[in-house]
C-alpha cells in the first residue's frame, strides 16, 4: 500500500514537472535593447511571402521607435511588412518604412496587442538601409519587427 501510494506522489511530481517551463528570465532595463536595432538575419523559413532577404526586431517604447534593415543586394520586387508581438497593451502602431531613396512609405497600423500589417509591394528594392518606423498611442514597450522578402 505504502508503495503505491509513493508511486502515485512520485506520478503527481512528474506530471507537475513537465508543466513548468524549462527556465524562466526576468526582463529588467538592463537587458532591454536600445530603441533603434542594427538588423539581424532572419529565418526564411518564418516568413509566409518567400525567402526573406532582411529582416530586424526589437523593444520600443515611449510612443516611438525605429528599427533599420540593411538589405544587402537589390531586388527587382518583394513585400515589406512589420509587425507587433501579442502582448497586453492597448493601442494603435502606424507603421512606416523609410527607403533608401529617403522615401517613406506607409504599412498600415496595427494593434498593440500585436499583429502584423499586410504585405505591402515595391516593385523597386534597391541595396541599402531600411529604416521601419513604429508610432504608437501607447508609451508602453512592444516588441516589434519587419521584414523584407522576395515573392
Amino acid at each position: 500500500m505504502k508503495k503505491r501510494i509513493f508511486s502515485l506522489v512520485l506520478a503527481i511530481a512528474f506530471c507537475v514537472c513537465l508543466m513548468l517551463p524549462a527556465s524562466a528570465v526576468s526582463v529588467t532595463e538592463a537587458n532591454v535593447p536600445d530603441l533603434e536595432v542594427t538588423a539581424q538575419a532572419v529565418n526564411p523559413l518564418s516568413v509566409n511571402v518567400g525567402p526573406a532577404r532582411a529582416g530586424c526586431a526589437g523593444y520600443i517604447s515611449g510612443g516611438y521607435g525605429q528599427l533599420t534593415c540593411t538589405l544587402g543586394r537589390s531586388i527587382s520586387g518583394g513585400y515589406v511588412q512589420a509587425a507587433v508581438s501579442y502582448g497586453n497593451s492597448s493601442g494603435i502602431v502606424d507603421c512606416f518604412v523609410k527607403l533608401p531613396n529617403g522615401a517613406i512609405q506607409s504599412l498600415g497600423a496595427v494593434s498593440a496587442t500585436g499583429g502584423s500589417t499586410p504585405q505591402v509591394p515595391i516593385y523597386s528594392l534597391p541595396a541599402g538601409d531600411y529604416t521601419f518606423m513604429f508610432q504608437c498611442t501607447t508609451t508602453a514597450q512592444l516588441y516589434v519587427s519587419a521584414t523584407i522578402s522576395e515573392p
